[in-house]
């Protein structure tokens, strides 16, 4: 194997590894957007929750104190899980960061993958073409005698 073959195959090598990055990636991004869908629904069904609780104060003492630290426990809930959606939608932020990073490595691979393919073929066209030209050297060569 010449040093243009191993470049070339090892230029190749790396670009699939860097397209196995990016794939990883990108199911990692996606596998973050259903998690963001299911705390989103959960903060929504809360909220709804919350909502559907309705005022307090016209109920006896005992029911209008329970039904408060219900409500309250569910606005804190609620609160917390929205925290959790701000740093989850974060990390999905970060995650398109580097996925964006990873797919643009890949892309400068592949472009070095191609450039190193073109040398390699014209390197290989030229030997071809020398090595036709020694034969119709002898060929003339040999006619000539």
């Amino acid at each position: 194997m010449s040093a243009a073959e191993t470049s070339l195959h090892a230029v190749r090598r790396l670009a699939e590894l860097r397209g196995l990055e990016a794939d990883r990636l990108q199911s990692d991004l996606a596998e973050r957007h259903v998690q963001r869908r299911r705390q989103a629904d959960a903060v929504e069904r809360l909220n709804t929750l919350c909502a559907g609780v309705g005022a307090s104060a016209a109920l006896p003492l005992a029911l209008s104190a329970n039904c408060a630290a219900y409500k309250e426990t569910l606005i804190e809930l609620g609160q917390r899980q929205q925290d959790e959606l701000a740093v989850h939608d974060a990390g999905i932020a970060s995650a398109r960061v580097a996925l964006v990073a990873a797919a643009c490595r890949r892309m400068a691979l592949d472009q070095a993958v191609a450039g190193r393919q073109q040398r390699f073929d014209r390197e290989l066209a030229g030997r071809e073409q020398k090595r036709q030209d020694d034969i119709a050297t002898q060929v003339w060569l040999r006619g000539n005698r």
